[in-house]
């Protein structure tokens, strides 16, 4: 992902100015794409629209929600050794890496007044604690937000952007995660999710790679509560 991303950057700068603000769609890999196939993915459950807005232009993007892949095994190699390095933690080759990744502070990802929000984020640690083939990661991409998840929780830094650049090249909603197994396969959710969720895809350990009835079920779990819009000058 990260030649699209180079290339969106790119774009972003070398479009010209219009006295009117013009309208350009892409897709999850930051293509160009049409109009009318950018209203097609409004048809399935999987995808929400992410808005840019810059002085002469107005970028759409299609996200897909949920996305399965494969990196290779050197590109797995880079993010074991990073995660253990930045953690000081060995990483069992056979586990199941799993990131709960914060881009950073948005209105998303406000926590709401009461302490029920860290209890749930207790019990997830609690339970996926207990999987003795899981090993398991905060990580964020920008510090802004963090501290409103508590104490209990150790982040690590995505220093060198490996992690953003293989999945997730843009902010989106609330946060993201990512579970690679050890043949780096891999199973992202860009935007809001439930840590339960992650539990959920974990019972049935094939769920990382086969697209069967689960994929159906996570497309009904929450979608983000609203369309992000960031404004980028130029």
């Amino acid at each position: 992902m990260n030649r699209q991303w180079l290339i969106f950057v790119m774009c972003l700068f070398s479009l010209p100015v219009f006295s009117q603000q013009k309208h350009v769609y892409l897709n999850d890999d930051l293509e160009y794409i049409s109009a009318k196939k950018f209203n097609d993915y409004r048809k399935s459950n999987n995808h929400y629209i992410l808005t840019y807005e810059l002085d002469s232009v107005v970028m759409h993007v299609q996200v897909q929600r949920v996305k399965r892949g494969k990196i290779t095994l050197e590109q797995l190699a880079v993010i074991r050794t990073e995660l253990s390095g930045f953690s000081g933690q060995s990483l069992p080759e056979k586990n199941i890496i799993v990131v709960n990744y914060h881009h950073g502070k948005d209105p998303c990802n406000d926590p709401p007044e009461d302490s029920s929000y860290y209890a749930l984020i207790k019990d997830y640690l609690k339970k996926i604690q207990k999987k003795k083939d899981v090993s398991q990661f905060f990580v964020y991409n920008e510090r802004d937000g963090i501290k409103d998840y508590g104490k209990k929780i150790t982040w690590l830094e995505d220093k060198n952007k490996t992690l953003r650049d293989l999945f997730f090249p843009l902010q989106y909603p609330c946060g993201s995660f990512v579970l690679i197994d050890a043949e780096g396969n891999y199973y992202v959710q860009k935007g809001e999710y439930s840590n339960y969720y992650i539990l959920d895809i974990l019972r049935d350990k094939s769920n990382i790679t086969n697209e069967s009835s689960h994929i159906k079920k996570g497309e009904t779990n929450r979608t983000p509560r609203r369309v992000e819009v960031r404004a980028i000058r130029q």
